[in-house]
């Protein structure tokens, strides 16, 4: 819930301030919202050790997510829908399927 809300503040602040296209600021939130939370999903989530395997795993299911990300706020914008329909279409799929991959691979 704290990562959704930093990449929706993230998002938020970049497309109304910065004038930045919806699916570029849901790309840099994502990333941002990405370091953050393989921080706190290792430590606390997992109860795991930041180290290299786990980082490297963590990266890809989150590149995976990344994908997702984009292309749904891009596929929200294509149609002419309002920023926040890309935004839950992001955060309503690419949260929990990323939380099931970390939780089968990336902490196995």
């Amino acid at each position: 819930m704290l990562v959704t809300g930093l990449h929706v503040f993230v998002a938020t602040i970049l497309i109304r301030s910065v004038l930045m296209t919806p699916p570029l600021a849901n790309g840099l939130a994502f990333v941002s919202a990405t370091l953050f939370s393989y921080v706190i999903n290792t430590r606390w989530s997992f109860s795991s050790a930041c180290h290299g395997k786990n980082l490297f795993r963590f990266i890809v299911v989150s590149m995976i997510g990344l994908l997702f990300a984009i292309s749904i706020s891009g596929m929200a914008a294509f149609y002419g829908m309002h920023y926040w329909y890309g935004m839950a279409g992001v955060v309503g799929i690419v949260t929990p399927i990323s939380f099931l991959l970390h939780s089968l691979w990336t902490y196995d």
